[in-house]
């Protein structure tokens, strides 16, 4: 996954290459068996935690877009 952003003062951009996704689809498609192993493991916290961060950067991007196209 490669993760963008613009600086607005400046104008500059910064790309962050290479970040790893959860996808939250296969995790749902899961079999009860491995989701209970993922929960016994004390795994999902921190996957719903990345969910929760990765859509603070989608928001962040429309915010930022739909600023941007405002003017």
């Amino acid at each position: 996954m490669t993760i963008q952003g613009r600086d607005p003062d400046t104008g500059d951009t910064h790309t962050l290459h290479g970040a790893q996704g959860v996808d939250e689809r296969a995790l749902a498609e899961l079999p009860d068996a491995d989701l209970l192993r993922l929960r016994r493991e004390g795994w999902l916290a921190a996957i719903y935690a990345h969910l929760v961060s990765l859509q603070a950067i989608a928001d962040f991007n429309l915010t930022y877009s739909n600023n941007q196209a405002a003017g």
